[in-house]
């Protein structure tokens, strides 16, 4: 029996004349470079001087081409340096940021793109061709590079989410976080505060080039001459507690949001407090903000007492350990609800004012802004065992969390446990931050389904750095990595002291 040979059929090829093919191959080289200096202004630019100085030389001569030249290098350094020095904000987003975007998008993603797909296992094709996801521009920061990425059709951000370290290591980055690109939208849109759409054909790739975070952040400390003239100038729209990853400040929304604080035992929860006492202090002291606590654990707010128009105190004892310990529970949560529904009626007497006059209240120091802090929320919403407690606490606590927000009570809560039974209002938090928790299920719990598409990775912050946070605000579709300083208990000690209110000393309630 004969066995058959494969016959290997070649495709018909046209046959083209070699100085066409010359033609081809000089056109489309001349097309790339037009294209790469139109793309890429860090040389495009230089060339384009040069070629004028070059014209202005050959039609006045050398001397002046020369002194023109020299002129421009002169002026651009002294202005250049300048900018830097004057507003180096802007010089960073319009001139070395830009810039070092361009040489590292050459110099890195480029050079290294081929591979780093391939080890990834992004790529797709035969042995003969290979479709690869498409680079786009890079925008570069002090400390990262915002890689824009056009991503194969039927890949999804997962895919890209689970090999984010394989990437890290290809384009020699300490960290890349994957971050969904959004839709421009209108300003009624984002007046509205409603979340852009969902771009799924690209993906952004946030590549942390160094850590400015790691090794701790610096103290965060108001001007020198308002703290000589005692003066109040904070922005309670805008609060600087924290540093983000780009080493700049991040200012906490407060006025007209609620405030969730979620991280797990050592987190560095009782950072992020502090740093939202300090930054409310000369506002404190002046009258225009008074702060109302609640501790159920009676070890982080009592430090600094003195800076509390109303503090509410207690320990839960455990009931096994001790015969009575079941009636002086109750007493302290008794007292917990007496204090709450004490500052919801001084809430509903502010609307009651507020009705047909205003939407959103102004603080003054004659009508304050009251933000009450609740350390442990899952104290007073879940670890309760008197049902009916339980749903008086519930009910006043959530009837603050719906009206407060206009007439400026202003709840800030913190807790461990990211489970609904122990935060069960947290929708009503248009400001949550996750710090270090232990399972990325715990990070959509508390920020929501898409929360780890929005680049939040609160289950992968170290274990050894306490303090740092995703930051997750309604209508802001990007979480916001961020570390906030360290204050030690002298320190909060001594501003409690020197942001004391003026009017009135605080009224402490302890219940034993």
């Amino acid at each position: 029996m004969s066995r058959k040979e494969a016959v290997q059929v070649r495709r018909k090829s046209l046959g083209v004349p070699v100085w066409l093919q010359v033609v081809a191959v000089i056109w489309v080289g001349v097309g790339r470079f037009v294209r790469f200096l139109c793309t890429t202004p860090i040389f495009g630019g230089p060339l384009l001087v040069l070629a004028g100085l070059v014209a202005i030389g050959l039609r006045w001569g050398a001397n002046t081409m020369m002194i023109i030249g020299i002129s421009l290098i002169l002026g651009s350094v002294v202005g250049g340096f300048v900018w830097q020095r004057k507003a180096p904000d802007s010089f960073l987003r319009w001139v070395s940021g830009p810039a070092r975007g361009q040489w590292r998008r050459l110099a890195v993603y480029r050079r290294f793109w081929q591979p780093g797909m391939a080890e990834a296992k992004l790529t797709r094709g035969t042995a003969d061709r290979e479709r690869l996801p498409k680079l786009g521009r890079v925008q570069s920061s002090r400390y990262t590079d915002r890689v824009r990425v056009q991503v194969l059709r039927g890949q999804k951000m997962s895919d890209w989410a689970m090999e984010a370290t394989r990437l890290a290591q290809a384009f020699d980055v300490e960290h890349v976080r994957v971050v969904t690109v959004w839709k421009r939208q209108s300003k009624r849109a984002i007046k509205a505060r409603k979340l852009p759409d969902r771009n799924r054909q690209q993906l952004d790739l946030i590549a942390l080039r160094r850590d400015p975070l790691r090794d701790g952040v610096a103290s965060i400390d108001h001007p020198i001459e308002d703290e000589l003239n005692q003066a109040d100038t904070v922005d309670l729209s805008a609060l600087p507690i924290g540093w983000t990853e780009d080493a700049t400040l991040y200012r906490l929304p407060l006025l007209g949001n609620h405030t969730l604080n979620v991280g797990c035992t050592g987190a560095g929860k009782g950072s992020f407090i502090w740093n939202v006492g300090k930054a409310l202090g000369p506002a404190i002291r002046s009258g225009r903000v008074r702060l109302l606590g609640i501790d159920p654990k009676l070890i982080e707010l009592p430090f600094g007492e003195d800076m509390f128009h109303e503090l509410v105190t207690g320990d839960v004892v455990d009931e096994t350990e001790e015969p009575d310990a079941a009636k002086a529970n109750d007493a302290v949560l008794i007292n917990f609800a007496e204090a709450l529904e004490r500052w919801a009626r001084l809430m509903s007497d502010r609307l009651k004012q507020m009705k047909g006059k205003s939407r959103l209240h102004i603080p003054t120091p004659a009508e304050p802004l009251y933000v009450i802090f609740i350390d442990e929320m899952a104290a007073l919403t879940c670890y309760i065992t008197d049902r009916k407690i339980k749903d008086r606490i519930a009910s006043v606590l959530a009837r603050i969390l719906t009206q407060g927000r206009a007439p400026g009570f202003i709840v800030i809560g913190c807790t461990q446990d990211p489970r609904k039974e122990a935060v069960p209002q947290r929708g009503l938090f248009t400001v949550r931050l996750g710090m270090r928790l232990n399972e990325a299920g715990d990070t959509e719990m508390i920020l929501g389904k898409d929360a780890i598409e929005r680049g939040a990775l609160c289950h992968e912050i170290d274990r050894n750095m306490p303090g740092t946070a995703y930051a997750l605000v309604d209508g802001i579709p990007e979480a916001v990595r961020l570390r906030f300083p360290w204050i030690s208990d002298d320190d909060i000690r001594e501003m409690a002291q020197y942001y004391r209110p003026r009017s009135a000393a605080p009224t402490l309630q302890a219940v034993a």
